[in-house]
């Protein structure tokens, strides 16, 4: 998986009202969204935010994830990729 297909906003159905946190931020992704992001299971993402891998929020019991640390976590575990305009600059030069 590459880091161009996770989203700012959780996947949720609705109106942008309730998608942006108190301070104007993307909302917290929940522990089944985030799995499902990672084609992995929820007690994978669990077991990572356990070891400290995947930065997370804890809210008592529940585990939350914001977009921002899910796309650094994917993009630091994707070695080589540098982003889509990667290169380009140097393809027009000729």
């Amino acid at each position: 998986m590459n880091g161009s297909t996770i989203i700012a906003k959780s996947p949720r159905v609705g109106s942008d009202d309730g998608q942006r946190g108190l301070s104007g931020q993307a909302s917290l992704l929940t522990v089944r969204e985030v799995a499902r992001l990672l084609a992995v299971s929820p007690r994978y993402v669990q077991l990572l935010a356990q070891r400290g891998e995947l930065p997370h929020v804890r809210i008592g019991r529940l585990v939350r994830v914001r977009a921002e640390d899910l796309a650094a976590f994917v993009q630091a575990r994707s070695p080589g990729f540098a982003g889509p305009r990667a290169g380009r600059e140097e393809a027009g030069d000729g």
